[in-house]
């Protein structure tokens, strides 16, 4: 954990507002809708880290796996990891070769037919997506921070879960060395203790991003009990202010089908039903909206407000209460008129 008192500013996006973070875990999380500003929000968090001291490499979208090769010229032991690495992944030998022009040459050699080409022949996105990261993951002397944006890019599903993983190997070699994804792939939301929440930052259309600086000892406990439950389909309210959350899965068919019907279907973009699995596990969902500052929607029967978790977090939730009051404000007039 490192402590570092970022204050980001973006008007255009956010007003007055300002974003604050002083406790950064190793892993973080930059999160929310398109629109909603996070590589913006990286860029500036960037720069301020190097301002403090710290050695940067920032990835952006738009990155070429040409252009971190270079790097393995001179170290070779990242150019030999990232070879067994990837060979083991695809099942192909790979390997960086030296040109008459001194560029090194990613070469594949498929055993099973005995051939041999280029991997700029074969068009092979995601292993050169998969060269790119490795070697910024791998070479420890590129940056104190490393910022990645969009590392979903062109990666299968379980090779996204697999640089998670190296990203906590990484992490747990070196405790001097912090990571942050801009994602808006659910399988880098790795939340598997309660303190990776607070390495989640929401971003929001139109507000302020928000983030969980500490946990209760209470929420702690909760999430302890929560997060083994917490599956890929749940994290799905991470990149939406408008996710809408139901019981059981009878629930989420029907309004899934409904949705499509409301007057304003543009409105409803990004919106998804969400079954949780039951009127605990709603309650529970709505604590981590309110600790992250997200905006969430409950359709449920009646009685899960009277009992059960969602009546206390609904009781606690300063926004809820801030709109009973205001409800309380508009009926003033219409209870004076009958008494």
């Amino acid at each position: 954990m490192i402590t570092l008192e970022a204050k980001v500013k973006i008007p255009f996006l956010w007003g007055k507002a300002v974003f604050k973070k002083s406790s950064w875990p190793q892993i973080n999380l930059i999160v929310g809708p398109n629109g909603s500003g996070k590589t913006l929000l990286a860029q500036r968090l960037a720069e301020q880290f190097k301002e403090t001291g710290y050695n940067i490499k920032f990835l952006n979208a738009e990155r070429k796996y040409k252009d971190q090769i270079f790097i393995l010229k001179d170290n070779e032991k990242v150019r030999l990891k990232i070879e067994k690495v990837l060979s083991s992944m695809f099942g192909k030998s790979i390997k960086f070769i030296e040109d008459i022009d001194g560029t090194l040459i990613p070469i594949v050699e498929n055993k099973a037919w005995n051939v041999e080409y280029m991997l700029e022949d074969a068009d092979c996105h995601g292993v050169q997506e998969n060269i790119s990261l490795l070697i910024s993951l791998y070479d420890v002397e590129s940056g104190d921070v490393l910022f990645i944006d969009e590392p979903e890019q062109h990666l299968h599903p379980q090779f996204q879960t697999f640089f998670m993983n190296e990203i906590r190997k990484e992490a747990s070699y070196s405790n001097n060395r912090f990571f942050f994804l801009i994602t808006h792939s659910p399988f880098f939301i790795d939340l598997r203790t309660p303190e990776d929440l607070t390495g989640a930052i929401c971003c929001h259309v139109n507000q302020v991003p928000s983030n969980i600086e500490e946990l209760s000892e209470e929420d702690d406990a909760l999430f302890r009990r929560f997060l083994p439950r917490f599956n890929t389909y749940h994290k799905q309210f991470f990149f939406s202010d408008n996710q809408i959350f139901v019981e059981g899965y009878t629930d989420q068919q029907m309004f899934t089908y409904l949705l499509n019907y409301i007057e304003n279907d543009y409105a409803a973009a990004g919106t998804g039903i969400i079954d949780v699995g039951g009127k605990d596990e709603l309650g529970v969902f709505c604590k981590v909206c309110s600790l992250l500052g997200t905006n969430g929607r409950i359709i449920t029967d009646l009685d899960s407000l009277f009992a059960g978790k969602l009546r206390d977090v609904f009781c606690n939730d300063q926004r809820v209460l801030g709109w009973m009051e205001k409800q309380k404000e508009k009926q003033t007039d219409f209870y004076s008129s009958i008494f």
